[in-house]
Parts: structure tokens; sequence; C-alpha cells
């Protein structure tokens, strides 16, 4: 069979146009900025500003917890000294984590 060839049974659709629903074009609420007053402009700035600082604080302690600073500062667990910090590894996790931040 030919492509473009229908089966002799087979039926014919008609094409339907994909559009969005007619509630939902052109009604963001969260990007009218025009609306605010600027009491609440300060106040989603803010908000913003303290999820940023709770993550930060959430991470500083999940590195204070695993103690973070002195394995990479001494190259050793304090719990456990014989276990030591393989730098070769290191380097290579640390060259591939800032290429993929960057």
């Amino acid at each position: 069979m030919k492509r473009g060839m229908l089966r002799p049974g087979a039926a014919r659709h008609e094409p339907v146009e994909l559009r969005p629903l007619a509630s939902s074009v052109g009604t963001d609420e969260e990007d009218d900025d025009e609306g605010k007053s600027p009491t609440d402009k300060w106040l989603e700035y803010v908000l913003h500003k303290l999820h940023a600082l709770l993550w930060v604080v959430l991470a500083s302690a999940v590195a204070a917890y695993t103690n973070l600073f002195e394995l990479i500062i001494d190259g050793i667990q304090p719990s456990d000294p014989s276990r030591q910090l393989n730098r070769l590894w290191w380097v290579v996790r640390g060259c591939h984590l800032s290429d993929c931040v960057c």
C-alpha cells in the first residue's frame, strides 16, 4: 500500500486545530505587576529573599551535619581517620559540577 492511501474501509477524519482554552488566554494574574500596590511588590520581594535564605540555611546545616567542611579541608572524616579522601576523584567531581552549573 502506498503512503497517503487509505484502506478501503478506513474512515477519514477532519483535522482538528489545537488551541488553548479561552479562559486561560491573556489572564496571567501572577505576571500582572500593574495592579499590585508598592506594598505587595515589597512583600513579594521579601518573600523571595526569605525563600532564598531558607535554602542557604538548609544547605549550610546539611554541610555542617555531614562534616563537609572538615572533609574538604583535611581530606579525612573526623569520625574515621583511616578513610581518606581520594583527591583525584574529588577534583574530577568538582570540575564536573562546575561544568554543569556554568
